[in-house]
């Protein structure tokens, strides 16, 4: 009777204390997820994520201490997530006093609950200074420019390939296969481990179409209305601007609106100057020359190239192409069908961001930064990951 006794009592300490320990423990788990994507919505927002998951762990009845000892980690410290700042890990331990189990055990029952949450910021919409598009192109980025500063985040959906020197990016790298930067050929601020980062593929950040800009299209009948439009069947050169009276020689400047060719836009002068353009073309867009300051017409757009890969690989055909010294772009160049090709400029600022299929740097002395105020807003999302 006695070993049936303390048999019956050790089936109801496992069941009945069994039980409770699995049902803190589901608590606890609710609440390690709830804390995670409360504290991932918060590095998403800028503040603090570990102040955050500890509110929302109290606000369903988790006060770190004694009990429910909390340990919440911004970035990981460990795990595949280990040092990217979007993670957050928020681990809960519940603790249960037994009552049958008591018998054979006096220690407290603990239940250990784990979660990770991550921020996707969506990075190439919302700071990305250079974006590459390709998953299937080698060398998706190439960058063989030297005294080269990047102010703001680059993105490849392939890889990484750096050959220049004294080159300096302030801004978070992400890649999706590898990056291939010899020491002394660039500096990353932050630094490695963090940075760069292997990330999924992104999609483009921004997104046009070629239609609403060519003659008939909702962006061109509005710029018509307003008298500044200007479309061309064939090649839009200098000529054809000073010829149809967008362009003055003599100072130099470009009529405000927007420019549209159907085959391509070639524009090679020097003091070409123009406030609220942008060109856009279903081929080649080549600028050239020195001391050029363009800026946007077109919600931040500056060139638009619908050039694919007829003729040509769309990883190496140059859709648009930039060269020259002292210039001023700014705005958005985008190119979501072949290469945004930087060729021997020198001492020129890109005000904005770097969008294509592939991205090739030549040159000296560029400065490449970020214009929050070309891209779209950042659409963060959270999602537990674990």
């Amino acid at each position: 009777m006695l070993v049936l006794i303390l048999f019956f009592l050790g089936v109801a300490a496992f069941v009945i204390d069994g039980l409770r320990v699995f049902i803190d423990r589901r608590g606890g788990q609710n609440a390690a997820d709830a804390s995670a994507l409360a504290g991932a919505l918060a590095i998403c927002d800028g503040s603090d994520p570990i102040a955050s998951a500890l509110t929302r762990a109290a606000s369903n009845g988790y006060l770190d201490g004694p009990g429910h000892p909390i340990r919440v980690s911004s970035p990981p410290a460990s795990g595949p997530y280990a040092g990217d700042p979007t993670y957050i890990e928020v681990e809960i331990v519940t603790q249960t006093t037994g009552s049958f189990i008591r018998l054979f055990y006096t220690g407290a029952l603990e239940a250990t609950s784990t979660a990770i949450a991550r921020c996707d910021f969506h990075t190439s919409g919302s700071n990305a200074a250079i974006f590459g598009g390709s998953e299937a192109c080698q060398n998706t980025i190439d960058w063989s420019a030297s005294n080269t500063l990047i102010r703001g985040d680059v993105h490849s959906n392939r890889d990484i390939h750096i050959g220049g020197h004294v080159n300096s990016i302030q801004g978070r790298v992400t890649y999706v296969s590898s990056v291939d930067a010899p020491p002394g050929n660039v500096s990353f601020d932050p630094g490695p481990p963090t940075n760069p980062f292997p990330t999924p593929p992104e999609s483009y950040p921004i997104a046009y179409s070629l239609s609403d800009f060519a003659p008939g299209g909702s962006v061109a009948v509005a710029a018509d209305g307003r008298g500044e439009y200007a479309h061309s069947s064939g090649r839009m050169d200098i000529n054809w601007l000073q010829a149809h009276g967008w362009y003055d020689q003599a100072t130099g400047r470009l009529r405000p609106g927007l420019y549209y060719s159907s085959d391509s836009i070639e524009l090679s002068a020097d003091h070409l100057a123009g406030s609220h353009v942008t060109f856009v073309s279903d081929g080649r867009i080549t600028l050239s020359g020195s001391s050029h300051e363009l800026s946007p017409y077109v919600d931040g757009l500056l060139l638009f190239s619908g050039l694919g890969p007829s003729g040509g690989s769309a990883c190496s055909t140059p859709a648009i192409r930039l060269s020259g010294s002292e210039d001023v772009w700014s705005g958005v160049m985008f190119a979501p069908s072949g290469l945004i090709q930087i060729s021997g400029a020198s001492a020129t600022t890109f005000d904005g961001s770097l969008v294509g299929l592939t991205i090739a740097l030549n040159g000296s002395s560029l400065l490449i930064k970020v214009n929050p105020a070309y891209l779209p807003p950042p659409s963060p999302s959270v999602s537990l990951v674990q």
